[in-house]
């Protein structure tokens, strides 16, 4: 495990971060997650190893916007309703518009959180969406 600044964590590039478990704290509980990209699946079964997880329990997806994600999802309701809400500690679940996004979920839905968090947030706008569960087992 390395341990880094969030200023240094800042500094490098999101190609370092590809397939490797991401620790960080957000507003309800320290998060473990892996970068939505090209190499998520590695990640993610690193997760459920390591937190013992039964695979079929779905992992949720830390946005730092609706915008990063709004072109991916059907969005069933207008954004004024969760904009009370969001940022903050609540996770809505969303239809897919196609299965070619976020295939790793192997369902038709996710689970899309904004959290309330100053570090997490800039370590989403560093990274982009970040597929996250809790650190405990």
């Amino acid at each position: 495990m390395i341990k880094i600044t969030l200023n240094d964590f800042l500094k490098l590039p999101k190609e370092q971060y590809s397939s490797k478990l991401l620790c960080f704290i957000t507003d309800t509980v320290f998060g473990l997650g892996v970068v939505d990209d090209e190499f998520i699946e590695v990640g993610l079964n690193k997760i459920y190893s390591l937190k013992q997880r039964d695979s079929n329990k779905p992992i949720s997806l830390l946005v730092p916007s609706i915008d990063s994600v709004i072109d991916k999802i059907i969005f069933p309701i207008e954004f004024k309703y969760l904009s009370s809400y969001w940022p903050g500690a609540l996770t809505v679940i969303f239809k897919k518009k196609s299965n070619d996004y976020f295939s790793w979920t192997k369902r038709d839905t996710i689970g899309i959180r904004i959290p309330n968090s100053e570090v997490a947030l800039k370590v989403l706008n560093h990274l982009g969406p970040i597929a996250t569960t809790s650190v405990n087992i």
